[in-house]
């Protein structure tokens, strides 16, 4: 499983999410693929990414598990990464 962040470079409250994705992934096994919405627009597609930020949870075959839209405070993202990592 891996996790996409689809962000743009113009993007605050994308810039924003950064830290605090970073913080909840500490010590964690999920790989991040941060996609560019200008310049992957294929993935944009795939996706169906509507707005940005969103983070979409993958499985190895890429289908989708789970979407996080917007940007999420440390203690919302965490409590759901976490319920994901143990469901």
């Amino acid at each position: 499983m891996k996790l996409l962040k689809f962000y743009a470079d113009w993007c605050a409250p994308c810039k924003a999410l950064s830290p605090v994705l970073a913080g909840v992934l500490i010590g964690k096994d999920l790989p991040v693929e941060e996609i560019n919405i200008v310049e992957q627009k294929d993935l944009v597609t795939k996706y169906n990414v509507r707005s940005i930020p969103t983070l979409v949870i993958v499985d190895e075959e890429g289908n989708q598990v789970r979407e996080l839209k917007g940007y999420t405070s440390t203690p919302h993202f965490h409590k759901q990464l976490e319920e994901f990592v143990a469901g």
